[in-house]
């Protein structure tokens, strides 16, 4: 309205204002036109206008402003109504925190009046602990800070409580009080309390279900309490199960001293809330402990608590039993109000759940380790299966004793373990537990264990059920009595083997008298029982009569509880028959002798056989000479004498030379024969004083007394010419052996027996080496051989890796035609420092350690390797031989190795012999056939390499799939001078033919030699007549020669 009339107004003047320069403009067309008459009217005019508009705008100005304070005034009387109205305080306050204004909901809130806290800081209101906040904010705001603040806070309330509070503030900028702050608290205390409530419960539960400490959830359960009901402190106390006192759980902000003051405390009318409310049964709340008569005697200790109220419930578990209290603190005098004991009843069931579970678990942590130790620890095996029949666990002392791991159980039953017999009356019994008939079994049965060896067991056998009654699992306890079954069944065969022993036994009373005796007894002593029974044995020794003999038995009997000996009984038509007691002394449970037990057993035919097996010890049963045993005995006697009487002593080692040849081609009948006589020839050489001793095989052994070196070796020359003369078999044929002798003195070559056998056995050795048939004295030299040995051993290791082998090639030569068509692999050693090693020297030693084998596959690669090379030059060769060693032949898959061997060199088979000697073939005879036709498959030529010199017999010669026999050089060496050496190589070609095997003869070295062979019609031969072996490089100039 005010708007319109100022409109009218200024239209008014901007007319006049017009009509004045419309006057004016007049004037200065028409200068008749009188302007300033006109002018004066007009702006009078104005004037008046102009006035009057004023005055009518401050009149409805005024009028406006009356209507607005009207308006204002109304509106802030609907305001204070509203703000009445209002729940929540609605509150305005300067920067600085002086309250302006709090609606009525303040003293609804508080208690106090609104008007009592006007001026006054709301800092004041609030817990010291939330003042920063507010305080930091209302520094804020003054800084210019314009956010809103919303907090929960802690108000005090008239009584001096604190409930929580929700504060939402911000600053404003009004007309009627300029820059405040206005702001709301919202009463949250009963939401803060649900919360706690719900908290509690739940870190009740985590507690429970986390296995955390009893001790632990009771103190969360306190800080809950006293951080919702600010001012308020929380104890719980518990009854000692075993005393009856009182003990603090859970007492997070009481004094330390106030809690031990009260652990032991016992709880009675009259101590206190606690121990009136546990003593009563029922809560107990006491408003000022400081005139109460329950806390009379214990005003100390409510001052050094700062108490000044107490509430206290009891708590009890699911049985009635009182468990402890829930008590509440206070430093103010009050009484519980109908919101405080609804929280107290909540928080004394959480207690008590906390307190009773807890203690449930606690019993069933210590069930479980009882039962667990038990488990573990028991000298008796336990098995736990499903009400199913599967496997829970097993005890250790089970799982050691039956042999299964817990990962066998888990696929097995009981019916996998049990004995088929006793399944049945296992499964009635266990079902008799699942019907409730019994409550547990006991059987015997018999269970397998792992190894399937069968136990006895003692089974006893439960069922576990949960509190409803169902069935969780068997509990099987099984004690091994195996070892009582097995004296049952002892006592049952003791009981057979008194009656059908053929040892004499008896059983005899304290006193010595018999009261029973076996079968056995009246067959040895030759007595009816009728008349022994009721007496003392009778038995005597030459130097004892039956009195004293008895006495010295039965003292033996009472001091050591067992005697042996050999004694004398006369038996009807014989007198002192030997016989040999063992007898026992048995004691009762008081240690005193009841019985006295004996057995005894007829010598005379076991003196007689100890006899015989006396001279069978110690005498060879073939020539009636001493064997090695005794031989070292008497050694070591006469080096005894010898040593203190100072006097010389002699061992002579004797090898029969050529002994195994004859044995093998003649057959072990004529070797037997050879032995004996050579057995005879050699005792004759001896003197009565000497001791001669077959060792084993060929080899004897001579002890000569009071010998100097130079008559020993004189004995020793006359064994050698003796032996020389030939054994002639009954059938009138002649064969020719021969014998070397080593031989070592004492004290010169050995102070022990050990010693002197040995270095007669190396000088024996020597001998064998110079040439056979002949005498060789010990030296130190070959003790120094011996080390030279070590050294070329440990060469030997390192000498394939080294490169150190390499091989040389022997030509085979067609007797006939004395061309080459063939050549033989021989293996050379270059040693770094001694050169060029000879087979004889390192082949041996390679054996006895096993490096052959290595050595054997290398000389077979590279011996094939080389014939490829030569035939695809065009050499002409038809085949190449290699030796296997027998270690080779009988440890290696030899087999393999040679079809490897002609496949990656690309030799044919037909090209390849392979010499085996005949000892590795009769290793095992029947293995070894089966490995030369798996070769003779392959294709090669198999070939017996130094026939003569092993163990074969011809009978199992027949049965092997050879080729080809090859005759040892020794049989050529007397070739053709000697007519048995003619007569043996004879005998062998002729073998050879009939058994359809070409022959090649080694050792060729002379033109007699050849001339003999070819007249026999042999077909090959090798030798220094023809040719050494020859390195690679030098094999085709050679053939080139030819």
């Amino acid at each position: 309205m005010l708007v319109i009339k100022n409109k009218i107004v200024i239209a008014l003047i901007a007319a006049l204002a017009s009509l004045l320069v419309l006057q004016w403009a007049l004037g200065a067309i028409s200068p008749s036109f009188d302007l300033s008459a006109t002018a004066t009217q007009w702006l009078l005019a104005l004037v008046l206008v102009i006035t009057g508009s004023l005055l009518c705008h401050f009149y409805c100005s005024q009028k406006l402003i009356r209507q607005l304070r009207r308006d204002a005034r109304a509106a802030l009387e609907r305001n204070i109504q509203v703000m009445a109205a209002v729940r929540d305080v609605v509150f305005r306050a300067e920067f600085d925190g002086s309250l302006v204004y709090v609606n009525r909901a303040w003293q609804d809130l508080t208690g106090m009046d609104a008007a009592s806290v006007r001026g006054h800081s709301i800092l004041e209101g609030f817990h010291e602990s939330d003042r920063g906040l507010l305080k930091d904010y209302l520094h804020q705001v003054r800084g210019g800070h314009t956010e809103p603040l919303q907090a929960d806070l802690r108000l005090r309330d008239l009584a001096g409580r604190y409930r929580w509070s929700r504060l939402t503030a911000r600053p404003y900028l009004t007309t009627e009080s300029g820059a405040v702050i206005i702001g709301t608290l919202q009463d949250i205390q009963a939401q803060q309390e649900q919360a706690m409530i719900q908290s509690a419960r739940l870190n009740v539960l985590d507690g429970l279900l986390g296995k955390a400490g009893v001790r632990e959830m009771a103190s969360q359960l306190a800080k809950a309490w006293e951080n919702v009901q600010m001012g308020q402190r929380v104890s719980v106390l518990l009854l000692d199960p075993d005393t009856g006192a009182l003990q603090t759980l859970a007492a997070p902000s009481m004094p330390e001293q106030y809690n031990q003051a009260l652990n032991g405390t016992m709880p009675a009318e009259g101590v206190g809330s606690c121990g009136t409310a546990i003593h009563r049964g029922e809560p107990v709340y006491v408003s000022d402990v400081r005139n109460d008569p329950l806390w009379q005697d214990f005003q100390d200790l409510a001052e050094l608590g700062s108490v000044v109220s107490c509430w206290s419930t009891p708590f009890s578990d699911q049985d009635g039993q009182i468990l402890g209290s829930f008590a509440v603190y206070a430093d103010q005098a009050r009484w519980p109000d109908d919101h405080d004991l609804q929280l107290m009843s909540e928080f004394t069931r959480l207690t008590a759940l906390i307190v009773q579970k807890s203690r449930l678990a606690q019993e069933r942590e210590f069930t479980e380790k009882r039962f667990s130790a038990i488990f573990e620890h028991a000298a008796v095996g336990i098995l736990l299966v499903s009400p199913t029949g599967r496997y829970i666990s097993a005890n250790p002392c089970y799982l050691e004793g039956s042999g299964y791991s817990e990962e066998t159980l888990q696929r097995m039953t009981p019916r996998d373990l049990l004995v088929a017999d006793d399944i049945p009356l296992v499964e009635r019994g266990l079902r008799d537990l699942r019907f409730g008939l019994v409550d547990e079994f006991v059987l015997e049965a018999r269970y397998y264990k792992y190894d399937k060896s069968v136990v006895w067991i003692n089974l006893t056998i439960t069922l576990v059920r949960d509190p409803e009654g169902v069935a969780l699992y068997y509990v099987f306890i099984t004690e091994d009595i195996s070892e009582r079954k097995e004296q049952e069944q002892s006592l049952k065969e003791a009981a057979a083997l008194f009656e059908s022993s053929g040892e004499g036994m008896m059983v005899m009373d304290s006193k010595f008298h018999i009261l029973r005796v076996n079968p056995a007894f009246t067959h040895i002593t030759g007595l009816n029982v009728e008349d022994i029974l009721g007496q003392r044995p009778s038995a005597h020794r030459d130097d004892m009569d039956s009195r004293t003999l008895t006495h010295h038995v039965v003292s033996a009997l009472v001091q050591d509880g067992r005697w042996q000996g050999e004694v004398l009984l006369d038996r009807p038509g014989e007198r002192d028959v030997p016989i040999w007691v063992t007898a026992t002394a048995v004691r009762d449970g008081g240690n005193q002798i009841s019985r006295y037990m004996a057995m005894f057993s007829d010598l005379s035919g076991l003196q007689r056989s100890q006899q015989q097996l006396q001279h069978m010890a110690h005498f060879d049963s073939l020539t009636g000479l001493a064997n090695r045993t005794l031989a070292l005995l008497k050694l070591d006697q006469g080096m005894q004498r010898a040593a203190a009487q100072k006097i010389p002593l002699a061992v002579l080692y004797i090898d029969l030379d050529r002994f195994k040849a004859i044995n093998d081609s003649l057959g072990h009948a004529i070797g037997d024969e050879v032995l004996r006589q050579a057995g005879r020839r050699l005792a004759r050489c001896c003197d009565d004083a000497d001791t001669l001793a077959r060792l084993s095989g060929d080899e004897f052994l001579l002890i000569s007394h009071g010998r100097q070196p130079e008559s020993v070796r004189e004995l020793g020359e006359h064994i050698c010419t003796s032996m020389r003369a030939p054994v002639v078999l009954e059938d009138g044929r002649e064969i020719y052996i021969g014998a070397s002798v080593g031989y070592a003195c004492y004290p010169l070559d050995g102070d022990s027996s050990a010693d002197l056998v040995r270095n007669a056995d190396a000088a024996m050795d020597t001998a064998k080496s110079i040439g056979r048939d002949q005498v060789c004295g010990y030296s130190r030299a070959m003790t120094e051989e011996a080390s030279q040995r070590f050294e070329l051993e440990r060469g030997l290791r390192k000498a394939l890796e080294n490169h150190e082998f390499e091989l040389h090639y022997q030509p085979l030569i067609q007797v006939r035609s004395r061309r080459a068509y063939g050549v033989e692999a021989l293996l050379r050693w270059r040693h770094p420092q001694h050169g060029l090693i000879a087979p004889d020297k390192f082949i041996p030693l390679a054996e006895q350690n096993g490096l052959i084998v290595q050595i054997g596959s290398w000389v077979l690669h590279e011996a094939c390797r080389q014939a490829r090379q030569w035939q695809e030059q065009g050499l002409g060769l038809e085949m190449i031989a290699v030796n296997l060693s027998p270690r080779q032949f009988i440890q290696q898959d030899v087999v393999a190795l040679v079809r490897t061997v002609l496949e990656e060199s690309g030799l044919p088979a037909s090209m390849l012999e392979l010499e085996i000697t005949e000892s590795a073939l009769m290793a095992n005879a029947q293995q070894g056939e089966q490995t030369l036709r798996q070769l003779k498959d392959l294709g090669v030529t198999l070939a017996i390499d130094d026939f003569g010199t092993g163990y074969s017999s011809l009978a199992y010669l027949r049965r092997f799939p050879l080729d080809k026999l090859k005759i040892d050089k020794s049989f050529l060496a007397g070739v053709p001078q000697n007519t048995e050496d003619n007569q043996l190589v004879t005998t062998i070609l002729d073998m050879a033919a009939n058994m359809r095997l070409h022959v090649v003869a080694e050792g060729v070295e002379t033109e007699a030699q050849w001339r003999f062979l070819q007249g026999r019609g042999c077909g090959a031969c090798q030798g220094f007549l023809f040719s050494r072996a020859l390195p690679p490089a030098g094999l085709p100039d050679w053939l080139a020669q030819q």
